[in-house]
């Protein structure tokens, strides 16, 4: 079992370190493709095929990430629409609203 936690939390800061750098690394090439366009009437040839497998990277990564630390997003539009008892029946049919 120790053996389990313990490549949860490798796979925990690898998780991490990917999302964290992926996002350093996008911006740092988007800001010099700004500044080479503006600067040197040039543009990086592989700035956009960069950012956008980056930007694949980061959306895997951190949903991957999201649900392991349970912080996915929930949608409470109708919940927060309905009054007390609204929230009330809301409640009863759907297990993800909230209990209050």
């Amino acid at each position: 079992m120790k053996l389990l936690h313990l490549l949860n939390e490798v796979l925990r800061k690898i998780e991490e370190w990917i999302i964290a750098y992926s996002i350093i690394l996008m911006a740092i090439v988007l800001i010099a493709n700004v500044l080479a366009r503006n600067l040197f009437n040039t543009s990086l040839n592989f700035a956009e095929e960069v950012s956008q497998f980056l930007t694949i990277f980061v959306t895997f990564f951190g949903t991957s990430y999201a649900a392991r630390r349970a912080r996915h997003i929930r949608m409470s539009l109708l919940y927060d629409v309905f009054g007390e008892k609204g929230k009330k029946y809301l409640s009863l049919f759907v297990p993800s609203a909230p209990q209050h």
